[in-house]
């Protein structure tokens, strides 16, 4: 749904649990915070299945091997004990404690990205830093050879395209070849970690997979496409947010540079105000009464997190971007069993990359035009810095 989101807001007082239309039947909508936290948390609320209509079409176009991956293998369309079984595997290499180890190499792959931003004749923030920067740290994670780290990045972009229903005739060859390429790539290393672990994703999933029998090779493939497009769009856009959020409030930018260790206020502060997830789906597994509204299982749920955490109820002044906001409990990672497996790792990046004195590009950009793009997920595409000029903003979305 597209509306903006004045009106969203105008639903939020007046119709909590609003009705639409959308591809594959009606779905219903939860604005308030309250409702929402309520639901990610709530075991009646399962995760919403992949798309019939995504699947269909996948296997239409000769791409069942995806659509299976996708089916067996996103977190985020499962429910347990699938769920579970899959996130355990996984889950290790993402919890708080192991995160701090990677501190050092995220500041190493930062400073290396920001290096030519003062002798290029041409810098864009997003393509340049705010994408290549999680790619480049999950390829780590997972274990890639450095060579693959080039290639990870535009299959990713390439099977994002897919997995988000974009099946464009004319990208298709395209698209359909980079999905291939990574999945044998995937497959190939996998099987060599079986024979030689280390301490990496790639050799937990192989245990998993070849050792202990415990995974199935779509289930392998779908986790690993997961983890990839999942962890780098969304890091990429919380960055990108956070940096248009400091160039829109300079005096925040001056805070920030007296004071570094506000960086975690700015982060937690830009992922209420614009969140990067927007929205998630959910299905109810029984009947449930939302407001006096009764609605049967089977039930398809659209929960509007970017809504919920500027919700007037729970936050004051909920417009406004406050870095002394006391209530820092928003919902820009979800919550319950299905929060986001990644947000440790995508904090300590947002908090490096936009670390204010490694950016001369704070103090010298002009303020940016914004083009919103209301989707599931949200931020901005482009940020262009051209030493000949001043730095400008272009093509935010």
């Amino acid at each position: 749904m597209d509306t903006p989101r004045q009106e969203h807001s105008d639903l939020q007082e007046s119709d909590p649990v609003y009705a639409t239309e959308a591809p594959g039947g009606r779905r219903y909508c939860l604005y308030r915070y309250a409702d929402v936290s309520a639901a990610f948390k709530d075991k009646r609320f399962g995760a919403a299945p992949a798309p019939p209509h995504l699947l269909r079409a996948l296997r239409c176009v000769g791409l069942s091997a995806l659509a299976n991956a996708v089916e067996s293998g996103f977190l985020v369309s499962l429910n347990p004990p699938d769920h579970t079984r899959l996130r355990k595997v996984i889950e290790p290499f993402f919890l708080v404690r192991a995160i701090p180890a990677w501190k050092p190499r995220v500041e190493t792959i930062v400073e290396d990205l920001l290096a030519p931003m003062g002798k290029s004749q041409q810098f864009d923030f997003i393509a340049d830093f705010a994408a290549p920067l999680p790619t480049r740290v999950i390829a780590e994670m997972f274990g890639f050879p450095e060579q693959d780290v080039a290639p990870l990045k535009r299959w990713s972009d390439e099977m994002a395209a897919l997995v988000d229903s974009d099946l464009q005739r004319s990208a298709f060859p395209r698209r359909l070849a980079a999905f291939l390429k990574f999945r044998r790539r995937v497959l190939q290393l996998v099987k060599e970690r079986s024979q030689h672990p280390r301490d990496d994703l790639l050799s937990a999933l192989a245990n998993a997979y070849l050792v202990r029998g415990e995974l199935t090779k779509d289930e392998v493939v779908g986790t690993a496409v997961f983890v990839l497009t999942a962890g780098h769009a969304t890091t990429t856009h919380l960055i990108g947010s956070c940096l248009l959020i400091l160039l829109k409030n300079p005096g925040v930018a001056a805070r920030l540079r007296e004071d570094p260790d506000l960086i975690d206020r700015v982060v937690e502060e830009t992922l209420r105000l614009e969140s990067t997830i927007q929205r998630t789906g959910r299905v109810l597994l029984e009947d449930v009464e939302i407001h006096g509204l009764r609605l049967p299982k089977g039930t398809k749920i659209r929960l509007m997190i970017g809504d919920a955490n500027r919700d007037p109820l729970r936050f004051e002044h909920p417009g406004q971007f406050d870095i002394a906001r006391h209530d820092k409990r928003h919902l820009g990672f979800g919550s319950g069993i299905h929060q986001c497996i990644g947000l440790h790792l995508a904090r300590l990046e947002a908090r490096i990359a936009i670390s204010v004195k490694r950016h001369p590009i704070l103090t010298s950009y002009r303020r940016p035009k914004m083009t919103p793009l209301w989707a599931w997920v949200a931020g901005p595409i482009r940020c262009s810095h051209h030493t000949a000029q001043p730095y400008r903003a272009s093509g935010v979305r």
